[in-house]
This record gives structure tokens, sequence and C-alpha cells, in this order.
């Protein structure tokens, strides 16, 4: 049976951000930009399922359930101010991949930063859409 290639997206919050302080919980029009970047990735009609990585469980709770969000507890060792963003994208899709039973392949994994909460889900579209199209490797 041939896998289905699917779009993930990232976003990670760490509960210590260094420069300000609980970041995440900042607001735009009473939404927390972490909420806004959830939900602008669950609207992406590109993406298939959306990560929330946090090693807070007060940044987890924040965004309510929702079928096509994984809410996953990161390690320690992946929450440091001095971790790179590659381990821990490498964590989300190992997650990903362990708690689907379905066959999927993760053919691109769009991160999706809480810090740039003007980004729109058709921006969203439009840079998978021209990322599909140049191919880059």
């Amino acid at each position: 049976m041939e896998k289905k290639e699917i779009n993930l997206a990232l976003v990670a919050a760490r509960k210590n951000s260094k420069g300000v302080k609980n970041k995440s919980f900042l607001k735009i029009n009473n939404k927390s930009i972490l909420k806004l970047a959830v939900d602008k990735a669950l609207k992406s009609k590109k993406i298939f399922k959306v990560i929330l990585s946090s090693d807070g469980q007060k940044i987890l709770d924040l965004v309510p359930k929702n079928k096509n969000l994984i809410k996953l507890k990161r390690k320690k060792k992946l929450s440091n101010d001095k971790t790179p963003m590659l381990p821990v994208m490498k964590d989300a899709i190992s997650n990903f991949e362990k708690k689907s039973n379905l066959n999927f392949l993760v053919k691109s994994l769009i991160i999706v930063d809480p810090t740039s909460p003007l980004r729109t889900s058709n921006d969203i579209n439009k840079a998978i859409s021209l990322f599909e199209r140049k191919k880059p490797d």
C-alpha cells in the first residue's frame, strides 16, 4: 500500500521565553499570538495536521482540542534557549509517525511561528504552493 504524502505544520513555543516574558500569551484582538498561529495553520487547506509542541502545559492548554491538532509535550532537552529548531522538528515528525496508525509520508513540515501574527492562512497556502512549484532540494 502506497503512503499518502502530507504537509504537517509545527507551532513551537517554549514556556520560558528569554526575551519577552510569557510571549505566547501576548494578545492581538483578544487572541493570544499562539492561538492565532494555530488557527491560521488549521485553516490552511494545504496542511493535513498541526502539531503544537511545547514544554509548558499552560501553553498546550491555551488552544482547545481539535481533530487536526496534535499537542506534543516537548522533552526538557529540546526546550533550552540554545536548542536548535532542527531537533524539535525531527521530534515532531517522529511523534506524528509513531502515533499515526495510517500510512502517511511527511512530504513537508511547515514552521508556523507564533511571533508572526500578521501572517494569514492564505499566506501559508501561497508559500506551500511556491515551495511545491520550485521544488528546492
